[in-house]
């Protein structure tokens, strides 16, 4: 989303208002399902390593590689999540090998930050609104 220009980065042609607008509702639609959530959770608590997808199907035994691999696809749609390509110097060969990796993205960043602090304080309204009851 950011743009070089001669003098550095700027992102003046970027309509936050519309971007914002555009990229909550399909967070919150990825966020609908709660496998999706729980592998969102275990990228952005682990966002300082290059998560492999074996790393990630490590993590979770108990879903298919498949529906793994389906989940990431849907949380990169929303913007949450970019998988990315490093290159992990290969011993035996020389070579360069490339390998694909998976993060949190800036909006995935904010979007699990909001949604956190959501969390917090609709706790505590429901439990203002059960102590006036």
């Amino acid at each position: 989303m950011e743009k070089e220009r001669g003098s550095g980065s700027v992102n003046e042609n970027i309509d936050i208002v519309k971007t914002v607008n555009y990229l909550w509702p399909l967070g919150a639609q990825a966020m609908s399902n709660r496998r999706r959530w729980k592998i969102f959770a275990f990228i952005v608590n682990h966002k300082e390593e290059k998560l492999l997808l074996r790393d990630i199907t490590r993590a979770f035994p108990n879903i298919p590689k498949r529906s793994i691999v389906s989940h990431l696809q849907k949380l990169q749609e929303a913007n949450l999540v970019a998988c990315r390509l490093y290159y992990q110097k290969e011993a035996a060969h020389g070579g360069a090998q490339p390998l694909r990796y998976y993060s949190v993205t800036s909006w995935g960043e904010i979007f699990w930050r909001v949604m956190r602090w959501a969390k917090i304080e609709a706790l505590k309204m429901f439990a203002a609104d059960l102590d006036e009851t």
